[in-house]
């Protein structure tokens, strides 16, 4: 890529991978839905250099775009709260679509299993 464009984004985001992923944040942005009349301008030039160009200039808020890049990233799905904890709902009507073989309540081939927890060390679940 231009090089000269990235070395002057170093004074602006020190670290490269920070510069990366902003820079491509930018671009996509920019490529999608973002000032696609100034693009016409630049029109030799790809999202990408343009993106850096811009970030080299200063053109750009890094925190705001650092913001954006955290919230598309964010879920965006809500989970659902329970609201009756003493319903139960009956496993043979939740699990209809498996066969018969695959629904079992019997967890008796676990007890001789050894697990490993996160620090590597092994331990029996007894």
């Amino acid at each position: 890529m231009a090089r000269i464009t990235a070395e002057d984004c170093n004074k602006i985001i020190p670290d490269r991978f920070r510069l990366v992923v902003l820079a491509t944040r930018y671009a996509k942005l920019l490529n999608y839905k973002v000032e696609t009349n100034q693009i016409k301008k630049e029109k030799r030039d790809k999202p990408p250099v343009i993106s850096l160009r811009r970030i080299a200039a200063g053109k750009v808020s890094v925190e705001q775009l650092e913001q954006d890049l955290i919230n598309s990233l964010r879920t965006k799905t809500m989970i659902e709260p329970i609201v009756n904890q003493d319903e139960s709902e009956d496993i043979e009507e939740k699990f209809e679509y498996l066969p018969e073989v695959c629904i079992t309540e019997d967890y008796s081939d676990l007890d001789d299993q050894i697990f490993i927890d996160e620090t590597g060390d092994d331990f029996e679940d007894k």
